[in-house]
């Protein structure tokens, strides 16, 4: 009988406790001062109940500015001299940037991609011939060397 009793004490609690608003924007203006602190706020919301329990937690968030962003960001796009194909006549040029991550916050993602392709459809250079197709041919068919392209095709038996 005496744990019912306190769980229902406790459900009630848990049903009339107070709760936090939204936190604010953070203040603090480390551009200025990357070596200071900035910190938010927020406010426990009475309950209609007066005898509901606090909020449980901080009303004051306050971190160095050397804290972790949200994401990384790009570094400068490389040259256009990758290849997409490592062989044959139908690769394309396409460049990479890196996505760059303050000490200490190693897991930030950057939005976006890493490798673009030439939007103009520039091939590479690469003219070494494919000595295994990308995909076997069909019975019907055989695999031949297309002088012009240099890469295998398959062509009818």
């Amino acid at each position: 009988m005496r744990r019912a009793i306190w769980g229902l004490l406790l459900l009630s609690a848990v049903a009339t406790a107070q709760s936090w608003l939204e936190w604010s924007e953070w203040n603090g203006n480390c551009e200025a001062n990357p070596k200071s602190i900035k910190t938010r706020f927020r406010v426990c919301k009475p309950a209609a109940d007066v005898t509901a329990a606090p909020c449980f937690g901080d009303s004051i968030d306050v971190v160095p500015c050397t804290a972790c962003p949200a994401q990384g960001t790009w570094g400068e796009w490389s040259v256009m001299d990758g290849c997409s194909e490592n062989c044959g006549a139908f690769g394309r040029k396409f460049r990479i940037r890196e996505c760059q991550k303050p000490i200490g916050c190693p897991n930030l993602p950057c939005q976006g991609e890493a490798r673009e392709l030439d939007k103009n459809g520039a091939p590479c250079d690469n003219r070494s011939p494919c000595i295994l197709p990308k995909k076997a041919c069909h019975a019907d068919y055989k695999m031949s060397i297309d002088p012009d392209e240099l890469r295998n095709v398959c062509v009818k038996k």
